[in-house]
């Protein structure tokens, strides 16, 4: 038996990998399998749901229907890495992430995502990085995100996002988020003490936003702020 730890078939390959079926690939122990950028078409789901040390999947960019991606999903519950762009899913299915309660980094770019929240992405699941850019998310759903005690990394670039100050009443006291990307949104101004209930804040890119009302005071509280 054959022992790695990672293997990662990127589109880079020489031809298109459009099936696999496990018969080899499935006898070594993997920790990290990443697919991303490939067709998938027929990809044998047990290829992936028999690796019981999976930890970290990607699939990204591949042309996997969504049923066979969250049956897939469902079946194991134990990732804390999950890479999942390029999908058409407008929201995700109540219960999923619940399941999935290990969860620290989550990748869905381009996913056409109107909405995410407590009951999508509930407050159980400790997701520490957060990258959801090139999706339809509108201020309440910043909020929301915002307020999960566990996040560290929130990337929101290319959204509907309107305003980011926070109200003490969205976030807890607990707040652990570091960096905070919100390029490209339509964030037009900043008011005193906005992002106060957020304290440990350290970098904050605002770039390409119609941003017309900043002052001195705008961050003001945000004293760990390094980056801006």
């Amino acid at each position: 038996m054959f022992i790695y730890s990672y293997v990662h078939y990127s589109s880079n390959l020489r031809g298109p990998l459009l099936a696999c079926n496990g018969i080899i690939i499935c006898t070594w122990i993997l920790y990290r399998r990443f697919l991303d950028e490939n067709n998938l078409t027929n990809l044998n789901k047990t290829l992936i749901t028999s690796l019981i040390n999976l930890k970290s999947l990607g699939l990204s960019y591949t042309n996997i229907s969504v049923t066979s991606l969250f049956a897939m999903l469902s079946a194991r519950t134990y990732y804390n890495k999950l890479h999942l762009s390029g999908y058409r899913l407008g929201q995700l299915p109540e219960g999923l992430f619940s399941r999935i309660h290990e969860i620290q980094q989550l990748i869905m770019i381009s996913c056409q995502l109107k909405t995410i929240g407590l009951k999508t992405l509930p407050p159980s699941t400790n997701i520490e990085d957060l990258l959801l850019s090139d999706n339809q998310l509108e201020t309440s759903d910043y909020l929301s995100l915002i307020s999960r005690g566990s996040l560290k990394f929130l990337n929101v670039d290319n959204n509907y996002i309107t305003d980011i100050c926070v109200p003490a009443k969205f976030t807890a006291a607990t707040s652990k988020l570091l960096k905070l990307s919100i390029n490209n949104n339509q964030i037009s101004k900043l008011t005193p003490f906005c992002l106060n209930s957020i304290p440990y804040i350290r970098y904050l890119s605002l770039r390409n936003n119609p941003l017309i009302e900043f002052t001195t005071y705008s961050l003001l509280g945000s004293t760990g702020m390094t980056d801006l």
